[in-house]
C-alpha cells in the first residue's frame, strides 16, 4: 500500500510538470474582443474594412474628396493618403512584415515613431486605420467624429432591414439607373430572393426565416467579409457588394456611372443628412424657398449682421441666378438659384456642398457653409475679421434659417 501511494504521487508530479509544460508551449489565448495597439476590440466590423471605405465614408460627410488627394511616403503604413493637411493611413495588418517600419508604427499605437528616428507623430487610431489631424485646417471635430464612428456605427435598425426588393428597385428606378420592365428573376441558390434589372443583379435574403445550413446562409455569411467577390455554385467567384439584407452584382450591360451607382446603393436604406452645414436634397424645407434678403433680415433679427453696413456682391450680368451680400466686410452671403444658374455655378455649388471649402487662383482656401440654396463665407480680406467664437455662433443661427 505505501509502495503504490508512493507511486501515485511521483505520477501526480510527473503529470503536473507535463501540464506547466503544455501550457508554456501553447500559444496564449487570444480574446476575439480583446484590444490590439490601436485600441479598436477585434470585433468590431472597421476590421473587414478598406482604405477604399473610409475614403468612400469621408466623402459622404463631406470631409474628403478623392480627386484632390494625394499618396503618403511609405514606411509609415500600407497605405495613407493627404488630403486638405489631413492624413489617413491603413495598415494590412495580417500581412505586415516582422521588423518592417510599418509594423513598428503600427505596434506603436497613438504615438508613432516616425522612421525610428525619435519624430512623434500623434494620430487618432480606429482599427487598422488612423488620422492624422495635427495640420489640419478643416473642422477637426467633424473630422475626429467621423473617423471615429466609421465602422462602429449601429445600422441595425435602419428602415433598410425590413425594405424588399421592390423597394430597392423602385430606389434605383428614382435614380435613373434602372427600367422595372427590364426585370427578370433569377435563379436560386444564392440568395432567398434574386432578379435582374437593367444589367443590374440584385440580391435579397430572408435572414429571419433562413437555413444556416444553406448555401444561401454561407453566401450571406461570406458577403458580410467585405470583400467585394463571393463564391457560389460552388466555385464561381462573383462580385457583390453588401447593403443590409441586400447584395448587388454589376453586369456587363450595365451602362451608368458604377461608382455613384454604388454610393447610392450603399446609402440606401439609411437615414442620411448633408455634412455640410445642412445643406440637403429634401426641398420641402422652407429653406429652399426663401429669398437672399430673407436670410440677411433674419441673420440681422439675430444680431449676426447689421442691415445697414452692406454691399451688393457683383457676380456681373452673364450670373444669372447668383446674388449675394457682403455686411461689414467680414461676413458674405450668396443664394444660388439652382433653376437658374448655369453650369460653372452650379458645379460651384456642388463642390461647397460637398466639401465645405474652395481654393482661389492665389492657392488660398476659403470654408463655406452651407443650408439650402445659402452659403455663409467670413471674408478672408476684410480689415477686421470675424473672432472665431462669433463665427462659430454665426454659423449656428445661420443652419438654423429655414428649418
Amino acid at each position: 500500500m505505501k509502495r503504490f501511494t508512493i507511486i501515485f504521487s511521483i505520477l501526480l508530479v510527473v503529470a503536473f510538470i507535463g501540464t506547466l509544460a503544455f501550457v508554456a508551449a501553447s500559444p496564449d489565448f487570444v480574446d476575439p474582443g480583446a484590444e490590439d495597439p490601436s485600441g479598436t476590440p477585434k470585433d468590431s466590423p472597421v476590421w473587414n474594412m478598406t482604405m477604399d471605405d473610409l475614403i468612400d465614408y469621408l466623402e459622404s460627410k463631406g470631409l474628403w474628396n478623392r480627386d484632390e488627394m494625394l499618396p503618403l511616403a511609405a514606411g509609415v503604413a500600407t497605405e495613407g493618403y493627404l488630403y486638405n493637411t489631413c492624413e489617413i493611413y491603413w495598415w494590412d495588418v495580417d500581412n505586415l512584415e516582422e521588423g518592417s517600419m510599418e509594423k513598428a508604427a503600427y505596434e506603436d499605437g497613438e504615438n508613432i515613431n516616425l522612421y525610428g528616428q525619435g519624430h512623434i507623430m500623434n494620430v487618432t487610431r480606429n482599427g487598422p486605420f488612423a488620422i492624422n489631424t495635427s495640420f489640419y485646417t478643416g473642422d477637426v471635430a467633424a473630422m475626429l467624429d467621423a473617423f471615429n464612428a466609421f465602422g462602429n456605427e449601429d445600422s441595425s435598425n435602419d428602415p433598410v432591414w425590413s425594405m424588399t426588393l421592390d423597394d430597392l428597385v423602385s430606389y434605383l428606378e428614382e435614380k435613373g439607373y434602372v427600367d422595372p420592365s427590364n426585370r427578370a428573376q433569377l435563379a436560386s441558390g444564392v440568395a432567398s430572393d434574386m432578379i435582374t434589372v437593367s444589367g443590374l443583379e440584385m440580391a435579397w435574403w430572408d435572414l429571419e426565416n433562413l437555413d444556416e445550413s444553406s448555401e444561401e446562409y454561407r453566401v450571406y455569411q461570406e458577403l458580410q467579409e467585405n470583400t467585394g467577390v463571393v463564391t457560389i455554385y460552388g466555385s464561381v467567384a462573383y462580385s457583390l457588394t453588401g447593403n443590409g439584407p441586400f447584395g448587388l452584382h454589376v453586369g456587363p450591360d450595365f451602362a451608368g456611372d458604377v461608382n455613384q451607382l454604388m454610393e447610392d446603393f450603399k446609402a440606401f436604406g439609411h437615414d442620411s443628412s448633408a455634412s455640410s452645414g445642412g445643406s440637403s436634397d429634401d426641398r420641402s424645407d422652407p429653406v429652399w424657398t426663401a429669398t437672399l434678403d430673407d436670410l440677411a433680415a433674419y441673420l440681422a433679427e439675430n444680431g449676426c449682421v447689421d442691415a445697414n453696413d452692406y454691399i451688393k456682391i457683383n457676380y456681373g450680368e452673364d450670373a444669372v441666378g447668383m446674388s449675394g451680400y457682403r455686411f461689414g466686410d467680414k461676413i458674405d452671403i450668396v443664394h444660388y438659384d439652382l433653376d437658374a444658374v448655369n453650369e460653372t455655378y452650379a458645379e460651384e455649388y456642388d463642390m461647397l456642398a460637398k466639401t465645405g471649402m474652395m481654393t482661389y487662383v492665389n492657392g488660398q482656401v476659403g470654408y463655406f457653409t452651407v443650408n439650402g440654396p445659402f452659403t455663409l463665407h467670413f471674408y478672408e480680406w476684410g480689415q477686421e475679421q470675424v473672432p472665431e467664437d462669433e463665427q462659430a455662433e454665426i454659423i449656428e443661427i445661420f443652419e438654423a434659417f429655414g428649418h
